[in-house]
């Protein structure tokens, strides 16, 4: 038993103040002289003997109680070591499918140990479910384990890095992560397009050490050997020779940019357009590039898919276009960044030669206007890039500072009981004149 306030534990010094008030109201009978006793009644005698006996009584209640309420009021708890369950073992839906694993599993269970998933919750393990189960994210079932009653944990996951986001988290328990990486190579069409004969594929490398997007551009189709072709009703697809999945080759269509500009910005405007047409060239996504100058009431934007002012004019934001304006802001590191209304994009300073290598002008512009979400959605499930388990294990944290003691406070209803001993104190002494 510990308390929360122990300091009040000098209170009990106090259990001297009744016996001092017992002692100290006990007073000498006083003799008096009389012919014989042999008349007095025998009760009052035994009566006599009943009152010092009450007296005592009286004394151990009261002291009884003054130690009860220094105890209430230093709030003792007991510390007591939460009853733990055996080992549990956690596994990753996506590893039930891997060859050798259904082995471990056997193993596992009969040795009855607690087979989990990991997954959202934690549920049991059931070799006839055939349900799917939602994207892992590591860090987050942390603290679905330290609801666990065992204190050993063992997990089996593939320790993909993409599912590992925020800090190392600290844990009570003691856990041991085992990486099981995929144990095959992936290869596969991410996208594919054609645009004037000119065939551009975006092929998917992903491996356990490391994940890369090659660009394949050709025009003979026999050019690529690694890919292969067919003709589906009517529309032409792609895929990877170790793929299974056929991807339909679509026709590409020129993101429309107008660059709408001041005099003064006129050499901001060439390099800016000169930007877009590397991205074409480099990354294959073609673009058509119209520099209009600004005049003073009219704006040359029509149907452009990205909308570029590069004056210090007020600009208006036009309804589901992108937007890139020139706002000049030397605080800002980035030169290209998200403004806080949607789809537009702002240019924190003016551009000169420099800003093509030294801020990498094409990739920013890449980053932020032509940003693929699908695309990096993609890659993120195809990943198969994962972390050492000494790595990724959480912090174990000293003994009894996580959830590995309960604290098992004074119930209310003792207060109850004080406040009853002190009515019986009352009544007692009111009887006995104490």
């Amino acid at each position: 038993m510990s308390f929360i306030n122990p300091i009040w534990l000098y209170g009990l010094l106090g259990l001297l103040v009744p016996i001092f008030i017992h002692l100290w109201s006990k007073k000498e009978g006083k003799t008096i002289k009389v012919g014989s006793i042999q008349f007095f009644p025998e009760s009052e005698t035994r009566q006599s003997s009943k009152l010092h006996l009450n007296e005592i009584l009286l004394l151990l209640l009261r002291t009884f109680m003054l130690a009860l309420l220094v105890m209430l009021i230093a709030q003792p708890i007991i510390i007591s070591a939460k009853k733990r369950d055996k080992t549990t073992v956690l596994i990753e839906p996506a590893l039930l499918v891997e060859n050798g694993l259904g082995r471990v599993l056997d193993t596992l269970l009969s040795v009855e140990y607690n087979v989990k998933l990991l997954t959202t919750g934690l549920p049991d393990y059931d070799s006839e479910a055939t349900q799917t189960y939602p994207k892992t994210d590591y860090w987050q079932l942390n603290q679905d384990i330290e609801q666990l009653a065992s204190n050993e944990v063992i997990v089996f996951s593939s320790s993909r890095l993409v599912n590992f986001k925020g800090k190392v988290p600290a844990s009570s328990k003691d856990i041991t992560w085992y990486n099981v990486p995929p144990k095959y190579n992936v290869s596969q069409v991410l996208e594919a397009s054609v645009y004037e004969g000119v065939y551009n594929v975006l092929l998917g490398k992903f491996e356990e050490g490391q994940t890369g997007i090659e660009r394949i551009s050709f025009v003979n189709r026999n050019e690529a050997s690694s890919l292969q072709f067919r003709n589906s009703n009517g529309a032409e697809e792609v895929k990877h020779k170790s793929q299974d999945i056929w991807l339909e080759v679509k026709p590409a269509v020129p993101t429309l940019i107008t660059i709408n500009y001041d005099e003064e910005f006129e050499t901001d405007a060439r390099l800016l357009a000169a930007a877009f047409q590397a991205i074409q060239a480099t990354n294959g996504i073609p673009v058509q590039v119209d520099l209009a100058l600004i005049l003073e009431q009219e704006r040359a934007t029509d149907n452009a898919n990205i909308d570029v002012w590069l004056s210090n004019k007020v600009y208006i934001q036009l309804k589901g276009i992108k937007s890139l304006i020139y706002r000049d802001n030397m605080y800002n590191n980035n030169l290209i960044h998200w403004s806080n209304i949607p789809n537009q994009y702002v240019l924190t300073r003016r551009l000169g030669v420099a800003n093509m290598t030294t801020d990498d002008l094409p990739e920013s512009l890449l980053q932020t206007l032509f940003d693929n979400k699908a695309l990096t959605e993609q890659v993120n499930v195809l990943d198969q890039r994962s972390i050492e388990s000494q790595l990724i294990a959480p912090t174990k944290v000293t003994e009894g500072t996580i959830g590995v003691k309960e604290q098992l406070a004074i119930p209310q209803y003792y207060w109850i009981v004080f406040m009853a001993l002190m009515a019986l104190e009352r009544i007692i002494s009111f009887q006995r004149k104490q």
